[in-house]
């Protein structure tokens, strides 16, 4: 029987994906289809959701009152544009 080879094992990394290879299989608008617009401090801040129970565990961990944020449908975007 051969002696086993000693020392640290090979990593196996995940193929490497590009923003635009995502956004060429879905668009953003699709993906994240809800939008929530709310002011933390003096910034604005805009959230992303893909999920309505994930904007209401946001919303309940940041203990947002409505009329301190607004919720829409996420836009559009034009697909020459940096995301």
């Amino acid at each position: 029987m051969a002696p086993r080879k000693r020392g640290k094992p090979k990593k196996i990394s995940p193929p490497k994906v590009s923003k635009q290879d995502i956004l060429e299989v879905l668009p953003f608008h699709i993906m994240f289809p809800i939008t929530l617009v709310h002011k933390e401090g003096n910034i604005s801040k805009t959230c992303y959701f893909q999920h309505e129970s994930h904007l209401k565990k946001y919303i309940q961990k940041n203990k947002l009152k409505p009329n301190q944020c607004k919720i829409s449908n996420t836009e559009p975007r034009n697909r020459n544009d940096e995301v």
